[in-house]
Order: structure tokens, then C-alpha cells, then sequence
């Protein structure tokens, strides 16, 4: 089994405790259940769509995504998102504006959700000890690289406004902060993410992708 961080969950069925996937929120006020290491400076922005690549050959293939207005969340230990409109191997991304907004603004979306998807949403979050490289581009394109399973994948962002490099800069720099909590560390995996920590924004050309490299990454192992 190849992991590919989205998946389908319904609000009314428990699921075990468990590393892979978010639980879904017990209350309207949340848009993913709040895990103990999320800490309190979450971001949250919302996407135009969220898609799973393989990213092994030349052509990069899609495994599963989102369409419509996803929910984007940035904590101290992973980046979730979720969405009420989603498809499996679809390339339609949908459409719609939106701007970096409170949490508790983008709740009412996910309350809806329990309606108009029959209770359901796709949900999924990278942890901060899987994430291997963040890419940008100076528009609305950001990637999440990591490994499952020996499989190179990727989980690609696009945002409604041009924050592409802005919540990449944000990311790499919680994820240092949570990777130097190791006391296993290697001395030049301790020097690079102490550089990250305070990494300035990305320069990438027009057109063009610019990335942050990170030491140190765990992959992702199932069953």
C-alpha cells in the first residue's frame, strides 16, 4: 500500500487513533481535530485544489485530489487540508476567491460539509517528520515532496491568491523548529536546519520553482 494522503472520511463512523490521517473535527468550530503538538500560531489559508502526485518517472502522475475550495492548516507539527468536493484521478480543479482567513471563518465551510457531501469530507496531513523538500513559484504553486513507502510523492497547493512563497517560508521554518527537537541529530542535519529555522523567502525565477531541501526526513511507512 502506497500512502497518498487523501482520503474519504464520514463524520457519523470512529476511526482508530493513528499517525496517517486527521481525525475529523467533533465540532463545528474546527476544521480538523486538534492534535496535542498543533500548538496555538496555527496559519490558515485556503487552496483552489490539493493533488497527490507520483512523482517517479518523467511524467508525473495524479493519485487522488481535491476540487473546489480546500482548507489549508499550517500547525507546529504538519500541514492538513480538507474538503467537502473531492474525486479520485480527476484533473478538474475547480474554482473560487479566497484570502488567508481566521480558522474560526473557514469552520463554516466545514460544518456544511456534513450536509452536502452526506456527512463526508476528504482529509489528509503531511507531518512535519515526513516532509523531504518544499518547492514554490512566485504565484500559487507550492509542493509538498515525501516518501511512502520507498515511492517518491508530492502533494501540490494551489492557492486562490499569490501566497505560494510566503506559507512555503512559513512552513520550513516550523519544520526546522520541530526537527532540531531531535536529539538524534547529526551535526550537519543540526547546522542546515538551524539555517532553515530563519530561512528567507524563495527567489525562484519567472516561470520557474525554487525549493528548500530538508535533512533528516522519516518515509512514510503502512502496512
Amino acid at each position: 500500500m502506497t500512502f497518498n494522503v487523501l482520503t474519504v472520511r464520514a463524520f457519523e463512523q470512529v476511526y482508530q487513533p493513528g499517525q496517517l490521517y486527521p481525525q475529523l473535527p467533533a465540532e463545528d468550530g474546527q476544521i480538523v481535530a486538534t492534535e496535542s503538538g498543533d500548538g496555538s500560531t496555527s496559519m490558515c489559508c485556503l487552496a483552489k485544489y490539493a493533488v497527490v502526485k507520483d512523482l517517479r518517472g518523467r511524467v508525473h502522475t495524479t493519485v487522488a485530489q481535491t476540487y473546489g475550495p480546500t482548507r489549508v492548516v499550517v500547525t507546529d507539527c504538519r500541514v492538513a487540508v480538507s474538503c467537502e468536493k473531492f474525486t479520485k484521478g480527476s484533473t478538474w480543479v475547480g474554482s473560487g476567491a479566497g484570502v488567508l482567513v481566521a480558522a474560526t471563518a473557514m469552520a463554516v465551510s466545514a460544518a456544511r460539509a456534513r450536509h452536502q457531501r452526506q456527512g463526508r469530507l476528504m482529509v489528509g496531513h503531511l507531518r512535519y517528520d515526513w516532509i523531504s523538500r518544499i518547492g514554490a513559484n512566485r504565484g500559487r504553486c507550492m509542493s509538498l515532496e515525501y516518501a511512502a513507502n520507498g515511492q517518491p510523492r508530492g502533494l501540490e497547493l494551489q492557492f486562490l491568491d499569490d501566497i505560494s512563497l510566503l506559507v512555503a517560508q512559513d512552513i520550513v521554518r516550523r519544520v526546522a523548529a520541530f526537527r532540531l527537537q531531535r536529539a538524534e541529530l547529526s551535526v550537519e542535519h543540526r547546522a542546515v536546519l538551524e539555517r532553515l529555522r530563519a530561512a528567507e523567502l524563495l527567489q525562484p525565477a519567472k516561470g520557474k520553482w525554487d525549493c528548500y531541501d530538508l535533512p533528516g526526513s522519516l518515509m512514510v511507512r503502512t502496512g
